[in-house]
């Protein structure tokens, strides 16, 4: 099978779309979809894996010959054995999926294998030519074609599991439409002016190796251009298609002309010419949603099955499933009359699978900035005001709900600055997610199915990162995000005390994006104000002013430039934004990952800024005291000397004594005076650490705090209110360490410089202990933990569904070794989907992932 995947992955994911249309235009050439040449395949594996020799490729290439290039259906009379990429497609689809109930289903034992290869080609591939080929054996027509965009499986044990009802608490709105197959809808039914959208796809995120020098490979757009050109003509002749107007030649789009065609600037002209023909199409054959069509392909003549209430919204697969399960019908069939089609079908499908690569995160590539490029692709190709930007919202919550028996759903969306702006924007979403221009439900009736997060966005704002501009050296870090942030807190305060109902429709807030540069201590004023009972006077507001209440999560420990960074990073979010019991932690993998392996995969090297690495190491010094764990004298001496350097390097000459009240002067001053940076013990700079989630501009004027006098509730909630952070607010050495932190052009300058730090075998066994010693604590906090298999697999630190941290996190039933369970915090632990759209899955299939990786 693994040799299977990786001939069909050759064949319909490297292969040159441009060199298979020449092909076929050149009447002297041979048909690429029929005659498969061993020496491409070679080259082509080798730009695919690096690990097999040529050798062994040519084996792999021989059984493709030999065994799956050609039907071995003994039901259907193809005459003459003839070969063709497509039943290559056939025989891994045969041994991975079942049909039941009219619907393409995965064998759960094959479900790693079908998820690995399902996921780089898309289902429909697969699941279109299983059906084609097992109608035509059986001789059936089919006519529905609206199953869920992710296969289920025939686990029914499953099933019954999550029949009794699940949640998605972990669910990025705008992620988790069917992004892609929107897109390429879009594209092929409005395929002009897109020049524009094709150039903010600057760079490609899947660049494919070319191993013949001089073929020529024709940019993103031009390809799909074609695409679109070879999708009109193939409907057309699937649907046989006679009217007068088609039939002339000279009324047509010239479909030769086009595919010839190696000039950008002489294809573009011919778009208006394929425009016109996909109108004339849509109204010809095709079914509207509301007052639009979504795609030519999906006939207003179509099975009413397909509008059943659980899959209505997997309605806009229909046409594009359609039509490339007529072509697989034609092409098993062997209908010599159309059998020049098999070789535009092939091409088109590879093109389709280039964009596929660049809106879909298939790269392998972890971290979250590589996920994040993805994100910001999600919707180039769906213009504003489109059907396909309505139906974006309509599918992301009716397609999680639809017979998945989910109970209750999170959606995270991002909130705007202002009271008007938020009821607006909650309100619009409901309105497009119930619109019956594309469901069939009531206009309310999930609403209590599904309800919002407001998650803020850790991101770059002005010029805050930029050192060497003066306003950043002056203001505090991230200043303009911390502004940013209040606005946005004080218009969801506002919400909260509204006498709307629409308000109730919001449950919680979270902060979500990239971690690196972006501390918990950033969001934490908000936070604390917003998990509090707002005291401004009830008579402010008219109406009912009863007090909306919040849930609260945080997206922390995905992604960390050392898991010491991660874990401190979890501290810094229970510490400084006051978590506690019922609260959550998104993803949180840096809690249970494997030390060992992760530092192995980094040759125990660490690359980090000295900023944070003088962070990481103070805060690991002071939780071997915390939680007494038994390490090697040598290693904390090491901690500590590495310490020592990295302070006088950064915090030098940087301390101000000026902060110190008059009285306490000429006691103290010669004193402190006496002190340098690197005489500064880890527990002092542990102490300014705590003062992180403060206010930092409570700390910029001399005296400020002595004198501090909050006049409203979010100045009051400017300072962290614990025991800990008020002692170390009286250490004056503790406060100018804090000031300097962000009010020093030095301490920003030096601390930015990136720094190498090789680590050992005792610090790896450390962090694995510390690991542990975390995850108890927060259980006995009560904080939850959100787990996104797929989402945590594809940016996370780990490659295989088996090892996700879920064991490490919670492992009744499980496990049946006594030892451990007794070790196991039995954390509470939720499966989610994170960005269902952009990782091709549900919430079933996360659970069926997370199954048989367990099992096997």
């Amino acid at each position: 099978m693994d040799n299977l995947r990786s001939a069909i992955e050759i064949l319909f994911c490297k292969v040159n779309p441009e060199k298979i249309i020449q092909e076929i235009l050149d009447i002297n050439a041979s048909d690429l979809s029929e005659k498969i040449s061993g020496n491409t395949f070679i080259d082509l594996g080798e730009t695919l894996d690096n690990s097999r020799t040529k050798d062994e490729l040519k084996c792999i290439f021989d059984i493709v010959d030999k065994n799956w290039s050609h039907s071995s259906d003994e039901h259907i009379d193809h005459g003459p054995v003839r070969k063709n990429v497509f039943y290559v497609l056939l025989s891994f689809a045969e041994k991975v999926l079942l049909e039941q109930e009219e619907k393409p289903i995965c064998e759960f034992e094959q479900l790693l294998r079908w998820r690995d290869l399902s996921y780089k080609l898309g289902e429909d591939i697969f699941t279109t030519a299983y059906l084609a080929h097992k109608d035509l054996a059986s001789k059936r027509e089919r006519h529905y074609f609206s199953w869920t965009p992710t296969l289920s499986t025939n686990n029914n044990l499953l099933k019954v599991v999550l029949d009794k009802g699940v949640t998605d608490l972990h669910f990025h709105l705008f992620g988790s439409s069917l992004n892609f197959e929107l897109s390429w809808l879009s594209l092929m039914n409005h395929i002009t002016d897109r020049k524009e959208d094709f150039q903010q796809i600057k760079n490609s995120k899947m660049p494919d190796a070319n191993p013949w020098f001089g073929e020529q490979q024709l940019p993103l757009y031009m390809l799909c251009i074609k695409a679109a050109a070879i999708r009109q003509l193939l409907f057309k002749t699937v649907i046989k298609e006679s009217s007068k107007s088609h039939n002339n030649a000279s009324e047509q789009p010239p479909y030769l002309s086009i595919l010839r065609c190696k000039s950008e600037e002489e294809l573009l002209s011919y778009t208006p010419d394929l425009q016109k023909e996909s109108n004339i199409l849509a109204h010809l054959y095709g079914k509207k949603y509301g007052n639009d069509y979504v795609d030519y392909a999906i006939k207003k003549t179509f099975s009413n099955k397909n509008y059943d209430p659980s899959s209505y919204c997997n309605s806009i697969l229909y046409g594009e499933r359609w039509w490339m399960y007529k072509m697989f019908h034609i092409i098993y069939s062997e209908d010599k009359s159309r059998a020049q089609f098999k070789a535009l079908f092939y091409a088109y499908l590879i093109i389709k699978n280039r964009l596929r690569k660049e809106l879909v995160q298939l790269n392998g590539h972890p971290g979250f900035q590589n996920f994040q490029e993805y994100q910001n692709r999600k919707d180039l190709f769906i213009r504003k005001g489109s059907v396909y930007s309505k139906l974006l919202v309509n599918l992301a919550i009716n397609n999680a709900l639809a017979g998945q028996h989910i109970k209750y759903l999170e959606a995270r969306i991002t909130p705007k600055e202002t009271l008007e702006e938020n009821m607006r924007f909650i309100e619009e979403l409901d309105k497009a997610v119930a619109s019956n221009q594309f469901s069939s439900s009531d206009s309310k009736q999930n609403e209590n199915q599904y309800f919002y997060i407001f998650h803020f966005i850790k991101r770059k704002m002005g010029i805050d990162f930029d050192y060497s501009e003066p306003t950043a050296l002056i203001n505090p870090r991230h200043h303009a995000l911390r502004l940013h942030i209040k606005e946005q807190t004080m218009a969801i305060n506002l919400m909260r005390r509204h006498s709307s109902d629409r308000k109730k429709r919001l449950i919680g807030i979270d902060a979500a994006s990239s971690e690196i540069g972006f501390r918990p201590e950033i969001f934490a004023h908000a936070f604390r104000y917003l998990k509090t009972y707002s005291h401004e006077p009830r008579d402010l507001f008219l109406g009912d002013s009863s007090f909306l209440h919040l849930g609260y999560t945080y997206h922390v420990g995905e992604d960390f430039l050392d898991i010491v960074d991660g874990l401190r990073a979890i501290d810094e979010t229970v510490r400084f934004l006051h978590f506690g019991r019922g609260d959550r932690l998104g993803h949180c993998l840096v809690l249970g990952i494997d030390p060992y392996e992760y530092y192995n995969r980094k040759k125990c090297q660490v690359i980090i800024s000295k900023q944070d690495l003088l962070d990481n190491i103070a805060w690991l010094i002071k939780q071997i005291k915390t939680y007494n764990i038994s390490t090697s004298q040598s290693l904390i001496l090491e901690l500590q000397n590495r310490y020592s350097t990295l302070i006088h390097e950064i915090y030098n000459n940087q301390l101000s004594y000026s902060e110190i009240s008059y009285n306490d002067k000429k006691e103290r001053i010669k004193e402190i005076r006496k002190i340098e940076a690197y005489s500064i013990q880890p527990e002092i700079y542990y102490q300014s650490w705590l003062l992180r989630g403060d206010n930092p501009s409570l700390y910029f004027e001399n005296n400020k705090l002595d004198k501090y006098n909050p006049v409203t509730y979010w100045d009051r909630c400017g300072l962290n209110d614990n025991d800990e952070c008020k002692a170390a607010r009286k250490n004056h050495i503790a406060h100018s360490l804090y000031k300097a932190y962000h009010f020093s052009a030095q301490v920003k300058q030096q601390g930015a410089i990136s720094e190498e730090y090789k680590i050992n075998r005792d610090y790896i066994e450390l962090i694995k202990n510390l690991q542990f010693a975390m995850r108890k604590n927060l259980a006995k906090k009560h904080i939850a933990i959100e787990a996104n298999p797929t989402s945590n697999k594809l940016i996370g630190a780990y490659k295989l569904y088996a090892d996700h941290p879920l064991k490490r996190f919670f492992n009744l039933g499980l496990s049946y070794d006594y030892a451990e369970i007794s070790e196991s915090p039995q954390l509470s632990v939720s499966l989610n989907t994170d960005d269902l759209g952009l990782f091709a899955t549900n919430i079933e299939n996360e659970y069926a992932l997370m199954a048989i990786a367990m099992e096997k």
